[in-house]
C-alpha cells in the first residue's frame, strides 16, 4: 500500500489506498483539538446573547443525556464539554450567532455534518473505514474551524498534508459536487445514499 509522507504526527501512517486502524485515532485527535477552538468561540460570543447565557444558551440547548452529564458532574464551563456537546450548542444557537457575527449559511451544514461524523467515529463497527472518509470529515472540520476563526495551529493540524492533497482533493471533488447540488441536510443524506448505491462513480 502507498502511504503519504506526512510531517504531522496526526496524519502518520494513514494509507491512501486502503483502510487503516489509525483513521479513528486521527479523527479523534482532530476532534479533541477542535474542542479548544469551539469552546473559545462559543464562550466569546454567547455571553452577548443573554445574562444567563450558561443556562439559556448552553445547558437548555443540550440533549437530555448531555444535560444530565452536566448536572451530575457539575460542569460550569464550556471547556468541560465534549466535542458532541459543543457542536450541539453551536447548532442550537446558530441563528442568533449568525445574525450577530455574519456567519455563512454553509457553516450550519458543516456543523451538522460534523455531528454525524462524530457519531460515526465514536461508534465504529469492526468494519474498516477507508481513508477517503478521513479526508472528507477533516475537510469539513477545517471549513468550520476557518469560519469560527480557529487558531493557526489547529488549522495546520487539520489541514490535509500537501503530500496527500492531490489524492484527497480528487476524491473530495466528486463529493463536493453533490454537496453543492444537495444543500439541505435531508438532501445530503440522499447524496450519501447515492454514494453507497453507486460507489464506483465516487471512487478514484
Amino acid at each position: 500500500m502507498n502511504q503519504c509522507s506526512m510531517p504531522s504526527f496526526l496524519w502518520n501512517n494513514l494509507s491512501i489506498d486502503g483502510a487503516d486502524a489509525s483513521s479513528r485515532t486521527i479523527m479523534n485527535n482532530l476532534f479533541q483539538l477542535a474542542i479548544v477552538d469551539l469552546a473559545h468561540f462559543l464562550g466569546s460570543k454567547l455571553r452577548s446573547l443573554s445574562e444567563d447565557w450558561w443556562q439559556r444558551n448552553v445547558v437548555d440547548r443540550l440533549s437530555f443525556q448531555q444535560q444530565r452529564t452536566v448536572q451530575e458532574r457539575g460542569y460550569q464551563t464550556l471547556q468541560q464539554l465534549d466535542f458532541a456537546a459543543l457542536l450541539r450548542v453551536l447548532d442550537q444557537n446558530w441563528y442568533e450567532l449568525a445574525n450577530g457575527h455574519s456567519l455563512p449559511r454553509e457553516g450550519r451544514g458543516w456543523t451538522r455534518e460534523l455531528q454525524i461524523a462524530r457519531n460515526k467515529w465514536a461508534h465504529l463497527s469492526a468494519e474498516a473505514i477507508p481513508p477517503s472518509e478521513v479526508y472528507r470529515d477533516a475537510d469539513t472540520l477545517e471549513r468550520l474551524l476557518k469560519t469560527l476563526g480557529a487558531r493557526a495551529s489547529s488549522l495546520q493540524a487539520v489541514s490535509i498534508p500537501s503530500s496527500c492533497e492531490a489524492t484527497a482533493r480528487r476524491r473530495l471533488s466528486r463529493r463536493s459536487n453533490l454537496r453543492r447540488v444537495f444543500s439541505s441536510l435531508s438532501c445530503r443524506r440522499r447524496a450519501r445514499a447515492c454514494e453507497a448505491r453507486w460507489p464506483a462513480r465516487f471512487s478514484s
